[in-house]
């Protein structure tokens, strides 16, 4: 099934490498390979700790200046970063996988032109689906969100009207991966109390294992897995207020 309309606010892939330090020196070529989909740069100077590993297996910190570059679009809905040591893309205006997914395999194939195959020692796809309604109580999600995701404020508060937060976190350990599921009442208003009906399902996959698998290869089974897990967690209400179309 597919849908008219998305409540996902940040759309993420973000890949850790080891340190490249001729980023912070030498961006005109990556530039100018990405200015296509991201015209706007800027530079954030930072500090940057990198751990060495001696013989001795002691391990030592040092820290460096450092140059965080950041690329976005004309419209500021998409962002690129780039550190020495980290590639991140992020969308805040989701469309469909298809389009995401090519312009990630672009950019990472840009990035392994301008510095070489970069030694990657993390990878991750994460998915922050705000689910805002323009009414109803914010405490009741039965025709939204399935039950067993809301237990705790559907039975155990007597006085919803006081709760300013209630999120709820799941961790699950794949062979070669981790998914980390964050869920609940988050309240962009907090601290105050929650007055507004909206509700979060934050999916996020890691792994330390990229190198030995092609990182599209991973970004399709993340992106398949999330979506399990997001049909999984909504209801019928939802999926109309999404519009769903069967295929």
């Amino acid at each position: 099934m597919i849908y008219k309309i998305f409540f996902i606010s940040n759309s993420l892939v973000r890949i850790d490498f080891s340190p490249i330090f001729k980023i912070d020196s030498d961006i005109s070529t990556f530039q100018k390979n990405v200015c296509e989909f991201f015209p706007d740069m800027g530079l954030e100077p930072t500090i940057t700790v990198f751990e060495n590993i001696q013989e001795n297996t002691k391990k030592f910190e040092s820290v460096k200046p450092s140059i965080i570059w950041k690329f976005s679009n004309n419209e500021k809905d998409k962002l690129l970063t780039l550190s020495v040591n980290y590639l991140a893309i992020e969308n805040f205006k989701y469309s469909n996988y298809e389009d995401f997914r090519s312009l990630v395999k672009t950019i990472l194939k840009h990035f392994e032109e301008s510095y070489e195959a970069p030694d990657i020692t993390k990878f991750g796809l994460r998915y922050i689906n705000h689910i805002v309604l323009d009414s109803g109580n914010p405490f009741e999600w039965g025709n939204y969100i399935k039950s067993f995701l809301t237990y705790t404020i559907d039975n155990f508060f007597e006085e919803k009207t006081d709760i300013s937060r209630a999120m709820s976190q799941i961790q699950l350990q794949k062979e070669d991966y981790k998914i980390i599921f964050n869920f609940g009442l988050n309240n962009s208003e907090f601290p105050a109390k929650i007055s507004r009906k909206e509700y979060i399902l934050d999916f996020d996959c890691r792994t330390t294992d990229a190198p030995t698998k092609n990182i599209m290869e991973y970004l399709n089974t993340f992106h398949d897995k999330i979506e399990t897990l997001f049909e999984m967690s909504i209801e019928r209400g939802l999926r109309e207020e999404m519009e769903k179309i069967d295929e």
